[in-house]
């Protein structure tokens, strides 16, 4: 079995990804939006698809016990608010911590926690 994807766009100019499976003499063609087709990654939990490994580049541990949260499939929602301000919120699996994370406005996640208290200033 052989996995290709690729990226294009609809007719409306919204990215989509197309899904490719080869077996045999068989070929199956999938499109699906950006969104559709990270949930079919998360549900399925692939690690391998034909000879392409993933590897996880991003690291984000619980402040409360220090356990890894993206691999241990943590992630409980990834939405953006009325402003349109990202919010990727973990859930650990070891103590039950919750964070609120922001990944669009740097190339590392940021805690809102702590984008907030920046925000604010000290009165006087």
């Amino acid at each position: 079995m052989d996995f290709q994807v690729s990226k294009a766009t609809d007719m409306a100019g919204n990215y989509i990804w197309r899904l490719s499976i080869v077996e045999g003499n068989k070929k199956f063609r999938f499109y699906l939006s950006f969104e559709s087709f990270i949930e079919l990654f998360r549900r399925l939990r692939l690690s391998r698809i034909g000879s392409f490994k993933v590897k996880q580049t991003t690291f984000i541990y619980c402040e409360k016990c220090g356990f890894e949260l993206v691999s241990s499939d943590s992630l409980i929602s990834d939405t953006y608010d009325d402003k349109g301000d990202n919010h990727v919120l973990y859930k650990c699996k070891k103590c039950g911590h919750e964070c609120d994370y922001n990944f669009d406005i740097a190339p590392i996640p940021i805690k809102w926690s702590e984008i907030n208290s920046e925000n604010t200033e000290p009165t006087k």
